[in-house]
């Protein structure tokens, strides 16, 4: 299951998503699309930055389950924070796919 894109509107009108959010449940294949991109990254490149699940997005994962379970202020800043590092290095959109982004992770 594919998120919204995540867009911004500027005085020219609706720019480019930012980060577009590919957070499939556990067991709905979601391995095999991660495969899937990371496999075409490289033909991606030049529309986006793909991030599949992997040791980059580590600490995204940490940010947004503990947000997921405590939603305050400091949770909250703390996962935007992981978020714009990531986006920090590329003007292009990244495609962040995680199945424990939604902060459920049944299997730890």
């Amino acid at each position: 299951m594919a998120g919204s894109p995540d867009t911004s509107k500027s005085a020219e009108g609706p720019t480019a998503p930012r980060v577009i959010w590919h957070l499939g449940f556990q067991k709905t294949a979601t391995t095999s699309a991660q495969a899937l991109l990371a496999d075409n990254a490289e033909a991606l490149a030049p529309y986006a930055r793909v991030l599949p699940k992997s040791p980059k997005t580590k600490a995204l994962r940490m940010a947004a389950q503990e947000y997921v379970h405590r939603p305050r202020a400091d949770t909250k800043r703390a996962l935007r924070a992981e978020v714009e590092e990531l986006l920090c290095d590329t003007d292009r959109p990244v495609l962040l796919s995680d199945e424990t982004l939604t902060g459920f992770d049944p299997l730890p």
